[in-house]
């Protein structure tokens, strides 16, 4: 599966493979998923992501994509619809499948 394909199947139903509906859930979720699915496409993505995430929010410390996302909203459960949000963001302003970040909006 690729994991495009897991984020979406998460963010549909995300207490079914979370249990309970937070950012920190989902990160660990996704770091297992990922150490056990290594492939280049998933390690491009999600390196990606962070860069996308770090020049969108302007970062410039070495946090975690998740750590970033969480620090700005209110509460973990907003962290992760945050988290669903912006990936999907990200996947649209993505060119082709090398998984580059286009330059992001500022919100």
């Amino acid at each position: 599966m690729k994991i495009e394909d897991l984020l979406r199947k998460i963010s549909a139903k995300p207490e079914m493979y979370l249990g309970e509906a937070t950012l920190s859930r989902f990160d660990a979720f996704l770091l297992g998923w990922m150490l056990e699915n290594e492939d280049e496409d998933t390690e491009r993505f999600i390196g990606g992501f962070q860069k996308w995430i770090e020049h969108r929010y302007r970062i410039t410390s070495s946090h975690s994509w998740a750590n970033i996302i969480r620090f700005y909203a209110s509460n973990d459960v907003k962290a992760l619809a945050d988290a669903f949000r912006l990936f999907e963001e990200y996947m649209a302003n993505t060119s082709g499948s090398a998984g580059l970040p286009v330059t992001p909006q500022k919100d």
